[in-house]
């Protein structure tokens, strides 16, 4: 395979992840109706449900960023992958606000491993104005996370779903995310320290 594909599939695998991480920060926002009727929680034991998420993703990208360095980028981003796909299959099966926020806490602590390397990634794997493109398609990627995210959950869910669907629907790109960056992103040794 060569370097002008490879650098494409970095690119459509870093934007499918970034539009994640960033379609889980407000995707519980529009399913937290359901998710209160299914828990049979109050609003008030639901609010770290909300925040959980993006309190562990906002405090952990530094120390993200700064493993990853240290560790190598594309091997710590595979592993927050792991994590954050470990941390929707648990809100998925979690039956407690409290399970519930764990859960989203943990996914967070995913979604901060691969949102601290995602943009170093592609620095290093575009050059000059290819690197400025790649940059603004990944921005904008993640950019439209939320809104398409909130979008297909309104589809998918037909007004009333549970949240079963609604993680079947976000399953779809985190595999696919895991599928191009197993066999195909830059090699290993171009993203270690």
């Amino acid at each position: 395979m060569n370097s002008a594909w490879r650098r494409r599939l970095t690119l459509v695998a870093m934007c499918i992840a970034q539009g994640m991480i960033w379609l889980d920060v407000t995707i519980v926002n529009v399913a937290l109706p359901s998710i209160q009727r299914e828990l049979h929680e109050s609003s008030g034991e639901l609010e770290w449900v909300i925040s959980a998420y993006a309190l562990s993703l906002a405090a952990l990208i530094p120390l993200s960023g700064s493993l990853g360095d240290r560790f190598g980028r594309k091997r710590f981003f595979a592993a927050g992958m792991v994590v954050f796909a470990l941390g929707s299959m648990a809100c998925a099966l979690s039956s407690s606000a409290v399970e519930l926020s764990a859960a989203r806490a943990f996914q967070g602590v995913g979604g901060a491993m691969m949102s601290a390397l995602a943009l170093s990634i592609l620095s290093q794997a575009y050059s000059g104005k290819a690197r400025a493109d790649a940059i603004g398609i990944w921005a904008t990627c993640a950019g439209l996370g939320p809104v398409v995210g909130g979008l297909l959950l309104g589809v998918f869910r037909g007004g009333d779903g549970g949240r079963d669907r609604d993680r079947r629907v976000r399953e779809l790109p985190k595999g696919a995310t895991g599928k191009i960056l197993h066999r195909e992103v830059q090699p290993p040794q171009d993203l270690l320290p």
